[in-house]
């Protein structure tokens, strides 16, 4: 049973060579959802879902890659989670909340 979706997105790499990540946590009880950006990169990410006490068998896992712009459109108004796995858990635990 899927108790969960992680959706992991990132921008392509800017003339500098860096790109940007952010997530998306739905609970699929509750379809509330949190978003945030990280500094940091998708193996950050993909460790929420052991740090939410969860598998792979029940959180579904998606990333995808974004041109520049629309990665920044899409995050402008995203808080910053953190960057340790334990600090985005506990972003997500505390969004879920409110």
């Amino acid at each position: 049973m899927i108790k969960a979706m992680l959706a992991c997105y990132n921008s392509k790499r800017d003339i500098h060579g860096n790109c940007y990540w952010a997530f998306r946590w739905t609970n699929t009880k509750t379809g509330k959802s949190v978003v945030g950006t990280i500094c940091g990169g998708e193996s950050n990410i993909s460790a929420i879902v052991r740090e939410m006490g969860l598998t792979w068998e029940t959180c579904h896992y998606a990333q995808q890659e974004l041109p520049i712009r629309q990665f920044n459109h899409m995050v402008k108004e995203w808080k910053y989670a953190g960057c340790r796995p334990e600090e985005l858990a506990t972003f997500i635990k505390n969004g879920l909340k409110h």
